[in-house]
């Protein structure tokens, strides 16, 4: 395998992306109470109608996408880890297996507060296919990952009406038990319904099938040197996918097609990465990339650590905020999380390298 990209460093702009895009799915998640939903009953008309705004136009913007980005960072980083050690003669499979493993942990974990948001457990096992693509050519690679992204089980499940959407079952169980406040019962039920949940909609809506095709494209990623490109590539790029990301959003409110849908939110992404890049690379000394970086560079940490601290503040075992504010209020305190884990990030690095979960993944995985 002949990637050209054998040595390369650690490329800012895709600590930068990752920043951005768990930025973003913590005010996603933030403006629906982490699925704890309510509506404060005392807020006068004009902030309900404030809220419902909000709560739209970040679904629009976010909705469906910040996930992709994530999912695509997460092949591009799997590439870079790989590539570093094959580079040196080592095969990487069983490791990268064992690796994956402990994800699913990390993903346990983090499940046990937000069951319904937890990504990293089916990111886990849709690598372990992935794995066995790593000494393929880019062809092959490009060819696996279109045609996981044609989402073909997503077209089978709307033509022939494959599910039944069973998985809201286990949503309605970790709801009704999330109601009575009680800790412990609360994650005894979200690591186990709470799990099963998540996998079958995950299985269910094509998200597993999104997510193997963006890992692959992830790993295209690094070996063409995506990131690293010139400016007036990221620009053609974003105005090509805009056009597309526009016919394919008329497509879905005239046909109401969910696999179309689901095609408008890839554009988007693809969309949405070019035009991050094209001001990434034309404003990298800002001080808001500054600070994306150094909270993508811990974004494990940092997306596990908004599961714990934005449950407590709005669950009812914690301060059950999420009966008293609404989504514009929700995201101010999203935006005051997002601050301190910034802040936390910065001070960390001052004496690591690695952030502390990042940290802890990295020494277990090379464990003997």
């Amino acid at each position: 395998m002949d990637n050209g990209m054998t040595g390369i460093g650690r490329i800012n702009a895709v600590d930068a992306l990752r920043g951005f895009a768990i930025s973003a799915i913590l005010l996603i998640h933030s403006s629906n109470h982490f699925l704890y939903s309510g509506i404060p009953q005392s807020s006068p008309e004009w902030l309900l109608q404030m809220d419902e705004i909000l709560k739209s136009f970040l679904y629009f913007i976010f909705e469906g996408k910040a996930y992709s980005v994530f999912a695509l960072l997460f092949g591009f980083t799997y590439a870079l880890q790989l590539d570093k050690r094959m580079s040196k003669g080592m095969d990487m499979k069983y490791r990268m297996m064992w690796r994956m493993l402990l994800l699913a942990l990390f993903g346990f974990f983090n499940a046990a507060f937000f069951a319904g948001g937890d990504p990293l457990i089916f990111y886990a096992l849709c690598m372990i296919p992935v794995i066995f693509l790593r000494h393929v050519g880019n062809k092959v690679l490009f060819g696996v990952g279109f045609f996981f992204l044609l989402q073909p089980l997503e077209w089978l499940n709307y033509a022939f009406h494959l599910f039944d959407d069973s998985y809201g079952v286990f949503y309605e169980n970790m709801g009704n038990t999330l109601k009575t406040g009680d800790f412990v019962e609360t994650v005894k039920m979200n690591v186990t319904d709470g799990v099963k949940g998540c996998l079958l909609w995950a299985f269910q809506t094509g998200r597993m099938s999104q997510a193997l095709g963006l890992f692959c494209i992830g790993m295209l990623t690094y070996r063409t040197g995506f990131f690293i490109r010139d400016v007036s590539f990221y620009k053609r790029m974003t105005l090509y996918s805009l056009v597309l990301s526009v016919l394919l959003y008329i497509a879905v409110i005239a046909v109401g097609n969910i696999p179309l849908r689901m095609y408008y939110n890839l554009s988007s992404s693809v969309c949405m990465v070019n035009l991050l890049l094209w001001i990434y690379y034309k404003s990298q000394n800002a001080a808001l990339w500054h600070y994306m970086r150094i909270y993508g560079r811990m974004s494990l940490t940092n997306f596990i650590g908004q599961s714990v601290i934005c449950t407590f503040l709005f669950y009812p075992w914690g301060l059950h905020l999420g009966l008293v504010v609404g989504t514009f209020l929700s995201i101010v305190l999203a935006i005051m999380v997002l601050v301190v884990q910034i802040i936390f990030s910065r001070f960390w690095f001052n004496y690591h390298k690695q952030g502390p979960l990042e940290y802890l993944w990295h020494k277990l995985t090379w464990i003997e």
